[in-house]
């Protein structure tokens, strides 16, 4: 709707009056602007908006048509429930209403209502000597923010906070300054950045446009952190950060001409958490430089493991990091590899793991929104630990390379290596579903002292052979459970003797050392099994489904006696089935007393033994059921069948 008039034909100065409207989508409207003189009167402030809804935009021109005398401009636009996407550095604006005039001198909006961050918020613009002025104030609303929110930190973030910013905009370039005190935010981040909703903490953020292609900005959070990065845009609109200081605590230090210095003091860190709020494994790999590392973190605690007092010092060029880190607990060295998705190259003299598991903190009590991944996208680990220690127990040397793999984490190989026996190991971490596939094989020279390393101390005396186990369950690695176990299990071992297990330190074994059967019953054979059973071999076969061990025959094999167990273990409820059957090796025995009574009896008692396989050993056989749980077994004589009777004719 628009109206032309020329009031008067013979005027000394010709004017035209354009008066007109239309009401259309705000796009459309702001590709008008963009493409008509009205742009410049905007300055170009609306080049880069992107915008999605209806408004109504009203024009009056008064153009002088002779001379130089500019035209006259009166405008404005009226929007509703727009959705405004003002840059990509910017949050977006939904919900947004407002009007929006304009002459050509004066920019102004007076009250503009949008939902920002989750909540609402009011923006007023203005421009003034060629700059244009915004303020805004909202409620960051962090409950209300959808799953895949731009920015994946605020899912670690709880409740609502009010913010405040201010905006200046000249030539097309901006100063943007952000305050809150963050009262009302629960965070759920790691340490040091997990904080309660009544904590006052003051977040300052600054952005200056230096150029068109470079800007500065800094970050203070309280006490805690303060950064201050110079960033740079290459041709395809891409910034990157070319050199600033990250400081920790109270420290000072000067920026580098290049690079990012990185020191300071943090009292504590925290390993655990920092998953699934950063997409930058879609980054390439690629770090900025980094000039100097001098951190000195006074505790590191993560997946039951303390470190005290750890001191990384290193440097950086063209994405490649080098660090070396120093501890009563951890001593070696950290290099960041860029190419292709990254890798990670872990070379420590030693790692004592385990170490102060009861100094570790209380998880936040704000649980984490973070989503499932469809994909699984790592860097490359490269580790190779020359002393591994778990709880003061010295585990041997360990090799172990990780990496992505058709949207999955694939543990291409992990070796322990140690004088008792050498572990091979290699799997695979998938996301959709979730579910771990891992494939061990231990490789044994004396089990006794692998089972002492482990925490199982004056369980087994000697024994050598291998130990093979294919296993899935569904879930993360650190998630086992028995619950989803599948899988299967081989064994085959040599010379040992089991001894007194505690059955609260490992239970299973228990079960196989058949402690059980000599502490419930009476047996006349008890010599044969007590303390524990010597044994020349061990074979069996098991598979495991939902969790339940079954096995076909397991056979334990010794100079006293050979003992086939068959059933089912249940890990997860700790119970059992079994049929236990115990075959005391008294053949040769039986022979040997045979010779008494003369060289021909005892010579032909001998040779019908061997011949039928040991009949005599199977003749004095015992067989058990045992169930109930591991740490109080019901055991029960098995009733033998007796032999059917023969006819009289026979």
């Amino acid at each position: 709707n628009v109206s032309v008039v020329l009031p008067d034909t013979l005027a000394d100065e010709l004017v035209m009056h354009v008066d007109g409207e239309a009401a259309d989508a705000t796009q459309h409207c702001l590709d008008y602007i963009r493409n008509s003189p009205v742009r410049g009167y905007l300055d170009g402030y609306t080049d880069n908006i992107r915008a999605r809804g209806d408004g109504l935009l009203k024009l009056k021109l008064d153009v002088p048509l002779s001379g130089a005398t500019p035209a006259t401009v009166v405008g404005s636009y009226q929007f509703y429930n727009n959705e405004v996407d003002l840059a990509a550095q910017v949050p977006l604006l939904g919900n947004a209403s407002g009007t929006l005039s304009f002459t050509n001198h004066a920019l102004q909006a007076n009250d503009i209502k949008a939902q920002i961050l989750g909540g609402p918020a009011r923006i007023t613009l203005r421009s003034e000597n060629d700059t244009l002025l915004a303020q805004a104030s909202g409620k960051l609303n962090a409950d209300n923010l959808p799953p895949n929110y731009t920015y994946p930190l605020l899912r670690r973030l709880r409740g609502k906070t009010d913010w405040v910013a201010e905006v200046k905009v000249k030539n097309k370039m901006a100063d943007v300054l952000v305050t809150s005190d963050l009262i009302g935010l629960q965070s759920a981040l790691p340490s040091p950045f997990a904080k309660t909703a009544a904590e006052r903490v003051a977040l300052r953020f600054e952005l200056k446009d230096v150029t068109t292609v470079q800007d500065k900005f800094k970050l203070r959070y309280g006490n805690l952190l303060r950064a201050e990065l110079t960033r740079v845009a290459d041709a395809r609109g891409e910034w990157n950060i070319k050199r600033g200081a990250i400081l920790f605590g109270d420290v000072e230090v000067k920026p580098s001409a290049e690079g990012i210095v990185v020191a300071g003091e943090l009292p504590q860190l925290a390993l655990e958490g920092w998953g699934g709020w950063s997409d930058f494994s879609s980054g390439e790999g690629v770090l900025p430089n980094i000039a100097g590392i001098n951190l000195t973190l006074d505790k590191v605690h993560g997946y039951g493991n303390t470190v005290h007092q750890l001191k990384i010092r290193g440097s950086g060029r063209n994405g490649l990091i080098s660090t070396r880190l120093s501890s009563r607990e951890v001593n070696g060295d950290l290099i960041w590899q860029p190419q292709n998705d990254g890798r990670l190259l872990v070379r420590l003299k030693n790692a004592m793991l385990g170490e102060g598991e009861n100094e570790m903190p209380s998880p936040p009590a704000v649980a984490a929104r973070a989503d499932a991944p469809s994909k699984l996208s790592l860097p490359t680990f490269d580790v190779a630990i020359d002393k591994l220690s778990w709880k003061g127990r010295q585990l041997g040397k360990l090799e172990m390379l990780v990496n992505s793999a058709d949207g999955a984490v694939a543990l291409e190989r992990l070796r322990l290596t140690n004088p008792d026996g050498t572990i091979n190991a290699s799997g695979k971490w998938s996301a959709a579903p979730q579910q771990t596939r891992l494939n061990t094989k231990i490789e044994i020279t004396d089990a006794g002292k692998i089972l002492a390393r482990s925490g199982y101390p004056e369980s087994l005396r000697d024994g050598s052979g291998t130990l093979e186990c294919d296993l899935v369950w569904d879930g993360a690695p650190d998630e086992f459970n028995y619950g989803s176990l599948n899988g299967t299990l081989r064994l085959q071992t040599g010379k040992g003797r089991f001894l007194q297990v505690d059955p609260g330190a490992a239970k299973l074994l228990g079960v196989l050392s058949l402690q059980s059967l000599t502490k419930r019953i009476k047996l006349d054979f008890t010599d044969v099994i007590s303390p524990g059973f010597e044994f020349d071999s061990i074979a069996g076969e098991a598979v495991i489904e939902h969790g339940l061990v079954r096995n076909a025959d397991f056979k334990l094999t010794g100079a006293a006696a050979i003992i086939t167990l068959n059933g089912q273990v249940d890990l997860e409820r700790e119970t059992q089935q079994l049929k236990v059957r115990v075959m005391p090796t008294i053949g040769d025995n039986v022979s040997m007393l045979s010779f008494v009574a003369g060289p021909t009896v005892g010579v032909g008692v001998l040779l019908t033994n061997k011949i039928l396989s040991n009949p005599l050993d199977k003749l004095v056989s015992f067989e058990y059921n045992v169930s109930g749980s591991w740490q109080d077994p019901k055991v029960e004589r098995a009733v033998q069948a007796k032999p059917a009777p023969k006819d009289a004719g026979e």
